[in-house]
């Protein structure tokens, strides 16, 4: 995967890499999960609405595993936003707090920021909303591990 930080970026575009990453993920190009914005530090993915995402048709709510990808891959491209220059990153701890059930029918944005940086561990937080809806259906703390290449020795 060639992706460019956010803020080396010759053309200024802070979606560019983020939407990228989108794109090479399965899951993500799967569920058609998109780069909807980039505000500072913050970085908003947004997933349509359509009915393979409904864990409760009756009700109709959001299956709650969809939500969850949104907000992995959301944290995952803050970090990604925020480091200095591309590394692979991978998901060591993900909390989620599903504050409501998400209804059906409008689309849903995960606004993830990435709040720490240490040698080897990134952390960043979310909160997801329904479009039409002002109150988060679900916050998120997230930690990302740093696979930073291994040096190899001579011979």
């Amino acid at each position: 995967m060639s992706l460019i930080p956010s803020h080396e970026r010759p053309d200024g575009d802070p979606l560019r890499p983020i939407q990228r990453f989108c794109e090479v993920v399965t899951y993500c190009a799967t569920l058609g999960i998109y780069a909807y914005g980039v505000d500072g530090p913050k970085v908003c993915l947004a997933l349509p609405y359509c009915e393979d995402i409904l864990g409760d048709a009756d009700r109709q709510w959001i299956n709650t595993g969809a939500i969850t990808t949104l907000i992995d891959s959301a944290c995952g491209s803050a970090i990604l936003h925020a480091l200095p220059q591309y590394e692979a990153i991978a998901t060591l701890d993900l909390r989620v707090d599903y504050l409501r059930p998400a209804p059906a029918g409008g689309e849903m944005r995960c606004w993830a920021w990435c709040h720490r940086i240490t040698s080897n561990v990134a952390f960043a937080q979310s909160e997801v909303y329904v479009e039409g809806i002002d109150e988060p259906v679900a916050t998120s703390s997230a930690s990302f591990m740093r696979l930073k290449p291994q040096k190899r020795e001579a011979g």
